[in-house]
């Protein structure tokens, strides 16, 4: 009979372990955006510092001004 009676508890504690908390879900959200954030900064940084290059130089290194995004994008782990 006691079994019977706890299956309830039992099952309401298996389904709120396997769903996230709020708590759990913001701090997943924060580091996303954390993360995000971060690697649009290196994208912008590359790209400046790309920018600032002369023609010369991006030359020499094989590209030229239309493909600085592209580069950068790489450079900073976007798909």
């Amino acid at each position: 009979m006691a079994l019977t009676a706890d299956a309830p508890i039992a099952a309401s504690r298996a389904a709120s372990a396997s769903t996230p908390t709020l708590g759990q879900t913001l701090r997943g959200l924060t580091s996303l955006s954390v993360a995000r954030l971060a690697r649009w900064r290196e994208y912008r940084r590359t790209l400046a510092e790309l920018q600032a290059l002369d023609d010369r130089t991006l030359n020499d290194m094989a590209l030229n001004r239309a493909g600085l995004p592209g580069v950068a994008r790489e450079a900073a782990g976007y798909r």
